[in-house]
């Protein structure tokens, strides 16, 4: 996965308009991908808040062979899974806890 500023990709949802926090979109391939908005605010000189949210969900709902061979997939827009949003907010504690 990969990890930059949201500013800027408004293009992935309807109504998004991102002025602060992190992206982090889908790296490799993988049958369900997502993108998911991470806002971090201080709450305290020892508490974070971290939020993350799906901005767009897709998932793979075809493939045919590529021009170039290989594989060329179709992805469709799916509702979010909140327990990949976990998944995320996890590995976010687990690298804090790794770095106090």
């Amino acid at each position: 996965m990969l990890l930059g500023q949201a500013a800027g990709h408004d293009f992935l949802a309807r109504g998004w308009h991102p002025t602060n926090g992190f992206l982090l979109q889908p790296g490799i391939f993988s049958p369900y991908r997502a993108y998911f908005h991470i806002v971090v605010v201080p709450l305290a000189s020892n508490l974070t808040q971290v939020t993350v949210r799906t901005i767009k969900a897709e998932a793979v709902s075809g493939r045919e062979p590529g021009v170039h061979g290989g594989w060329a997939f179709h992805f469709k827009t799916i509702r979010p899974i909140p327990e990949e949003e976990e998944k995320v907010e996890a590995a976010i504690a687990a690298e804090l806890t790794m770095h106090k």
